[in-house]
C-alpha cells in the first residue's frame, strides 16, 4: 500500500518537473500513516474500545519505533486491558521516581481528629504530568481541627515561589482542590520544567512545627499534536480516558473532578472517579466527597 502510494506520487512529482527523492516520499507517507494510526488509536480510546486502540498504537509504533507518544499509549492500554476488573476508567503510573503521597509525622500534637493523615491524590510516582499552564492540585484531608490550610508552588530548580495561598479548613473529611489561578501577575508553568508543591495542614499558627505537610512535584509537557486533535472532538468524559491513556495524571483527575462538580448525580461520572482513584491504590479515599 505504501509503495503504490509512493510510486504514484513520485511519478506526479516527476511529471511536474520536480526533483524529489523516493526516500522523502516514503518518509512523508510513513509520517501520514503514523498520524492516522495515532488519531485512530485515540478515537478508539475515547470510545473505550481498548482492543481496537491497542492495534492502532501498535501500528503507529511500528511506523515510528521508539516514539514516546505511541510507546506511552501502548504501554498504558496494555496494562489497562491486563489489570482492569470491569472498571470504566483506569490509570497506569507513568515512569518516574518514587514519590510520597502521605504526610510525614509532625513534631507536635496532631489536629487530625480520626487518626488519619492527609494524602495527595496522586499515583506513587513523581513528577505528575500536566498540559495545563495553570493546573489544579488535589489533596485528601481527614476530619480535623486545623486553623488553616496552606499551599505553596515553586520552581524546583531556583526554588523561587510562584504561588502561595491560605485556605479555610473544612471540618469534614474530603478532597480539597487548590487551583493555580490563571492571572496576569502569575507566571504560567513552562513546558519541560518541573515544579515543587507543598500542602500544609496548619494545626497551630503560632507554632508551625506542628504542621502536617505533604509535598510533590509536577511537570508541564507538550501535548501530542494527534492527541490535541482528538481532544477537540470528544466530550469531557471521553477526554478523561484520553488523558489517562497518555499518562497525564493531573489533567485526567481534573477533568473527572470537573465532571463530578457539574454532574453530582451522574452515576457514570461517580464510577469514573472511584475507578480512577482505585487504579492508583487510593481505594481508601475513592468515595470521599469533593469539598471545594
Amino acid at each position: 500500500m505504501i509503495k503504490i502510494f509512493s510510486i504514484r506520487y513520485l511519478s506526479v512529482f516527476l511529471a511536474l518537473g520536480l526533483s524529489v527523492s523516493f526516500d522523502k516520499v516514503m518518509l512523508a507517507q510513513t509520517q501520514s500513516d503514523y498520524n492516522q494510526n495515532m488519531q485512530l488509536g485515540y478515537a478508539a480510546t475515547a470510545q473505550r474500545n481498548y482492543s481496537g486502540a491497542l492495534n492502532y498504537f501498535q501500528q503507529a509504533l511500528q511506523q515510528r519505533p521508539g516514539d514516546i507518544y505511541a510507546t506511552t499509549a501502548l504501554n498504558n492500554i496494555q496494562s489497562y486491558i491486563k489489570n482492569r476488573r470491569q472498571a470504566t476508567l483506569g490509570f497506569v503510573s507513568s515512569i518516574g521516581r518514587p514519590g510520597r503521597r502521605e504526610s510525614a509525622a509532625s513534631r507536635g500534637a496532631s489536629c487530625m481528629e480520626t487518626g488519619q493523615t492527609p494524602m495527595s491524590v496522586t499515583p506513587k510516582t513523581d513528577p505528575q504530568l500536566t498540559t495545563a499552564a495553570y493546573p489544579s492540585f488535589f489533596v485528601y484531608v481527614p476530619q480535623n481541627s486545623a486553623q488553616a490550610l496552606e499551599f505553596v508552588l515553586e520552581d524546583n530548580t531556583s526554588h523561587q515561589e510562584l504561588y502561595k495561598t491560605t485556605l479555610k479548613p473544612n471540618k469534614q473529611s474530603g478532597v480539597v482542590r487548590v487551583n493555580f489561578p490563571g492571572n496576569v501577575n502569575l507566571p504560567s508553568l513552562q513546558n519541560g520544567k518541573e515544579y515543587a508543591w507543598s500542602f500544609s495542614v496548619v494545626c497551630d499558627t503560632q507554632n508551625r512545627d506542628k504542621d502536617i505537610e505533604l509535598t510533590g512535584s509536577i511537570q508541564r509537557i507538550q501535548t501530542d499534536p494527534n492527541l490535541a486533535i482528538q481532544l477537540q472532538k470528544v466530550q469531557p468524559r471521553q477526554r478523561a480516558a484520553l488523558y489517562a491513556t497518555s499518562g497525564i495524571w493531573q489533567d485526567t483527575l481534573t477533568t473527572v473532578a470537573d465532571l463530578r462538580r457539574s454532574n453530582p448525580n451522574d452515576l457514570g461520572v461517580k464510577t469514573d472517579w472511584e475507578d480512577l482513584l482505585k487504579s492508583v491504590g487510593l481505594e481508601k479515599i475513592a468515595k470521599a466527597p469533593l469539598l471545594r
